[in-house]
């Protein structure tokens, strides 16, 4: 790895292919709309409304026989509405209504019509989740999430894998994005302790598909994505499918910031509608960027411009790199077989077998607590270089049978995956301090003078899990499950050799009362345990000081009410939780080693809905309120203040409606209240924010959509991201104008 890339270099050529692949792109959509309605007239209403469908709808892509058990677990999003009903994992049983706990599932038609175009974008529809800003050493950027409180970087999943990737993901290959809140242990294993992300995935399915995208807009913006679905003649139920991406931006804040991206997400699947079913796909993605840490903190003192020497400085379109020298490059390749049998109407099973490897390299500027006297403020650059690697198989059986006119589904897992995450820093971090209100980003780049040796950390889990739901009658439900999790972590550097076991039961269980058949009331407890090698936000974290550590453990209750609404159009729910960390791993202020004699709390209450009001009015949106607090701390000044990045109150909404003649209208907004950098009481924070966001589409004739998405409407300047050093400033406002062709 190179200690400078010529970041100018990559924007050049990315700006000439911009021009050249739109063009090529305008021309081709024009022609193929153009040849499939040469004979036709524009429709009085061209536009699919963003409604459900009825409840006995068949789903859009299914991957099982009319007469099996999973074509009733893999139904996802209703076609082209924001009310869903199930969740993609065969690991939840039941419809959305009937689980005993809070879940939102952002649907394609939501991501589609906002012109979301990365998972951070996709999230900020769920209220209750953060991003982190990266950390010294290089940091962990990419999507670096809390979840009610606490950090979820390594719990997001693909198709109900474990995703260990450090980069930000990109929506073109998904179907559905599903928020689970509170520990998920029994589900997915270590983690999970406020909640977990899994991404569904498109699959191939017996119905021709062709959509093609391009974007432009203000910044250099340029977007251009294809899905073709198409059944293959020469084989009997088998089809593949192919959805790609290419994208280039610029940020409309900071002018020197940049984003390139590329991806494809090839896939064949065989035995489609039959008992035996096989799918294949093959994630490859790769970025390269020019990123910033942002703003730094004001400092000891109020600077001239902020209200509060805790927030940052005031120059939220500055750049603070070196614009020669930084540089981020991450690429991902991830091939997935997955294989399902239903040997009858009651016994079915599924195998997953996946490997996984990410690499991200990168050199990036991190400023400074700022020199008042001199108006400049010092650069830290470390580089950082990782690795990550997973190989895994999850086996997964369903049972169905009846007892006692008990009706039980019977789940059953055995998972084996392998982590190995291999990394190093830069020798030296430092270069020459610049101006805070006039920063140089062409000065000498100084303070990198090689890197240092590799470290090594592995996490080898062996587990097993059992679960049943039990339906008494058509008004209660009883679900339980248990996991046992066999965990071996290493941690090697040139002078250390680390090594830790830990064997883990966690378990739920809920209940749930139906009054009717379109609503619910429900209890659910869990518990989740995370070893020390994946404590925080890192995966390599074991060290000397906390090798000797068993697994934080944690414990969630919630009490909440779910119900689809109007004709079962719209789905409400509300929920009253609270998560606690009752051995939190925590630092001594004097030794430096750790110890589990910390406890966290968070509590609160979270609403959400999402539907139609009416045929032509569809709102997705939520509120969460949490109270956060440290409860115990070795150093006793932490106890009782709120927990890092912690915003007391979220809430976002997004609406759409459907007027004559082929038009919609759109608008959202997003509320985040104040966040903390650390549990220090004298920690840095930043501002509460709100922003809006906009949408106009059109339909000029059948199968093609054109849609304008200006966001952040008012130009608010807000932070998206934070740490105790620095700010990452969220993105001005921008225009993006999208042509959608679909046959």
């Amino acid at each position: 790895m190179s200690n400078t890339k010529p970041a100018n270099t990559h924007r050049t050529d990315r700006r000439a292919q911009v021009a050249a692949i739109t063009a090529a792109n305008v021309l081709l959509m024009t022609g193929a709309s153009v040849a499939q309605d040469a004979t036709t007239t524009p429709a009085k209403k061209t536009t699919t409304p963003a409604q459900p469908a009825k409840k006995d709808a068949a789903p859009a892509a299914p991957t099982a026989t009319s007469s099996g058990n999973l074509n009733e677990v893999v139904v996802t999003a209703k076609p082209d509405g924001y009310q869903v009903e199930r969740l993609q994992s065969r690991k939840y049983s039941e419809p959305l209504i009937n689980l005993p706990a809070t879940i939102t599932v952002v649907p394609k038609k939501v991501i589609q019509d906002q012109a979301a175009t990365s998972l951070r974008e996709v999230l900020t529809n769920v209220p209750g989740i953060t991003y982190n800003s990266g950390e010294g050493g290089g940091g962990l950027p990419g999507d670096n999430i809390n979840v009610r409180g606490f950090n979820a970087r390594n719990d997001i999943f693909v198709d109900g894998f474990r995703d260990t990737g450090t980069y930000s993901r990109d929506p073109f290959n998904l179907e559905q994005v599903e928020v689970s809140k509170g520990p998920a242990s029994t589900y997915n294993g270590q983690g999970s302790t406020g909640g977990s992300v899994n991404l569904g995935t498109k699959a191939p399915s017996m119905t021709p598909r062709y959509e093609a995208e391009v974007g432009f807009g203000t910044e250099m913006y340029f977007r251009d994505t294809v899905d073709v679905n198409q059944p293959l003649q020469f084989i009997p139920n088998a089809a593949a499918r192919v959805s790609a991406v290419y994208q280039y931006d610029e940020q409309a804040r900071q002018d020197d910031v940049y984003a390139s991206k590329w991806g494809v997400f090839p896939s064949l699947g065989f035995g489609i509608d039959t008992n035996t079913r096989a799918t294949v796909n093959y994630l490859y993605f790769e970025t390269q960027n020019m990123p910033s840490y942002g703003i730094p903190m004001a400092g000891t003192a109020s600077y001239q411009g902020t209200e509060d020497y805790r927030n940052p400085v005031p120059y939220y379109d500055n750049f603070y790199g070196v614009e020669y020298r930084d540089y981020e490059d991450t690429v991902t390749h991830m091939p997935t077989l997955t294989i399902e049998h239903d040997f009858n109407d009651c016994f079915s099973v599924q195998n997953i077998t996946r490997y996984s490897f990410t690499e991200r390299e990168s050199i990036i500027s991190r400023p400074q607590q700022p020199n008042r006297l001199t108006n400049s403020t010092a650069v830290n650059s470390p580089g950082r270089n990782q690795i990550d690697t997973l190989v895994g198989n999850i086996f997964l059986a369903n049972y169905k049978f009846e007892t006692w006119k008990l009706r039980h589904e019977v789940i059953g897992t055995i998972e084996y995956t392998s982590q190995v995450q291999d990394a190093r820093t830069s020798i030296g971090t430092s270069s020459t301090a610049t101006s805070i209100s006039d920063p140089n980003v062409n000065r000498a780049a100084t303070g990198i003078s090689g890197w240092a040796g590799w470290t090594r950390a592995t996490l080898d889990t062996f587990a097993v899990s059992l679960s049943d739901t039990i339906n008494f009658n058509e008004q209660w439900i009883l679900n339980g499950g248990m996991r046992y999790d066999n965990s071996t972590s290493q941690y090697e550097t040139n002078t250390l050799d680390l090594s830790q076991t830990s064997d883990t039961v966690s378990w739920r269980l809920g209940l749930t009362y139906k009054p009717l058949p379109y609503g619910a009331i429900y209890f659910g407890y869990g518990n989740s345990f995370n070893p020390s090698i994946v404590s925080g936000s890192a995966p390599s974290s074991l060290s000397a000081a906390n090798a000797n550590l068993q697994p934080e453990e944690s414990d969630s209750f919630e009490f909440g009410t779910k119900w689809d609404l109007l004709n079962e159009k719209l789905s409400v729910s509300a929920a009253l939780f609270r998560t606690i960390k009752n051995n939190t791993r925590v630092t001594d202020p004097v030794t430096g080693f750790q110890s589990l004699g910390g406890e966290q709390q968070v509590q609160g209450i979270e609403l959400g809905v999402a539907g139609n009001i009416t045929d032509n009015w569809a709102v997705f949106g939520g509120y969460a309120y949490m109270d956060s607090e440290v409860l115990q701390d070795p150093n006793p000044a932490n106890s009782g203040n709120p927990l890092a990045n912690t915003p007391e109150q979220s809430a976002s909404l997004w609406t759409t409606y459907d007027l004559p003649c082929n038009f919609r209208v759109g608008t959202g907004v997003q509320f985040v209240d104040r966040r903390f950098a650390t549990t220090s009481a004298t920690s840095n924070y930043d501002d509460s924010y709100i922003t809006q966001s906009l949408m106009i589409g059109y339909s000029p004739i059948k199968h093609v959509d054109i849609q304008l998405n200006v966001n952040n409407l008012w130009d608010e300047k807000y932070i998206a991201s934070l740490n105790n050093t620095s700010s990452l400033p969220g993105n001005g406002r921008n225009l993006i104008l999208t042509t959608r062709v679909r046959f």
